[in-house]
């Protein structure tokens, strides 16, 4: 279908007036032959035998005028509903600019959210849009819900049972840009401000020792495998760690090196849950290994 515009609509007005222009009606060359009437059945031909001098100018004046006149009447009908027709033209047409340009700046404002499976959500890993301290679009905020249980100093294993103490639910929290990790840091579940530690730095930061977050994602995994690995470095309190050392609920470090193990007690160490930590979500976690050394210098 043709898509109409103002200035085709006007060209069209145009011609029509040029269709209907009175002045370029011949009244003169309106001639009759003749003329027939039906009587009955039969068809009675009157043809001119002779010519008598009438008042011609006069009738074809009078008939002028009265076509005239009905042509003037239907030219400005139709001029009318062009008219009409043009400014409809006209409306949809910025309707349909002015849609286009929100349908635009929504589009270019929009972020499409990953996919994040029900497994996903098991796993504690969620998703927001945006974030309080950086802007665009494209900015997205990963919330996992984890576990924060220091289990060592310096490599050093800390007594189970004082280590069980300290834990405490904490959510990681990942900001994305575009497919940029831009940062990590560790924040209380409820309400989301920082979370002390002892190698926490400003309101707003972590120190992280030699381990370096990765700087690309591609999937929600790799965000998880971040949040994650950003929990196990955590599990490793290096004193030399430019950090908290009276983090706000925790006991201060100084505290925390007198129980600190050796010997047989820890090499048989081990860190295990009850069952009331089972019901709030807390589980055994896996000593990753690399956790002792990424605060090594």
């Amino acid at each position: 279908m043709t898509t109409w515009d103002t200035q085709q609509a006007e060209e069209l007005k145009t011609s029509m007036e040029n269709i209907l222009d009175t002045s370029t009606i011949d009244i003169e060359s309106i001639q009759s032959e003749g003329m027939t009437i039906r009587i009955g059945g039969k068809v009675v031909k009157l043809e001119i035998t002779e010519e008598v001098s009438l008042p011609e100018d006069e009738i074809r004046a009078e008939y002028s005028a009265k076509l005239t006149e009905k042509l003037q009447r239907i030219k400005e009908a139709l001029n009318e509903k062009m008219s009409e027709m043009t400014y409809m033209v006209e409306q949809n047409r910025q309707d349909f600019e002015e849609k286009e340009k929100e349908l635009q700046e929504r589009l270019a404002s929009a972020n499409i959210m990953p996919e994040i499976s029900y497994d996903h959500a098991k796993a504690g890993l969620s998703l927001v849009k945006q974030h309080s301290h950086h802007d665009g679009a494209d900015v997205l905020t990963w919330l996992f819900q984890g576990v924060y249980w220091p289990k060592y100093v310096d490599g050093n294993p800390i007594n189970p049972k004082y280590a069980k103490r300290m834990i405490s639910p904490v959510t990681m929290e990942i900001v994305t840009k575009k497919d940029r990790i831009v940062r990590v840091v560790v924040r209380k579940t409820i309400g989301l401000s920082k979370f002390e530690h002892y190698h926490s730095m400003d309101s707003s930061s972590d120190c992280w020792g030699q381990w370096e977050f990765p700087k690309r994602w591609n999937s929600p995994d790799d965000i998880l495998s971040c949040a994650r690995d950003a929990l196990a470095v955590l599990e490793n309190v290096n004193t030399t760690s430019p950090g908290n050392r009276n983090p706000s609920g925790l006991p201060r470090l100084s505290t925390l090196e007198q129980h600190i193990l050796s010997g047989e007690e820890a090499r048989n160490v081990r860190y295990a849950t009850s069952r009331g930590d089972e019901r709030a979500g807390i589980v055994e976690q896996s000593d990753r290994g690399e956790g002792h050394a990424v605060w090594s210098t």
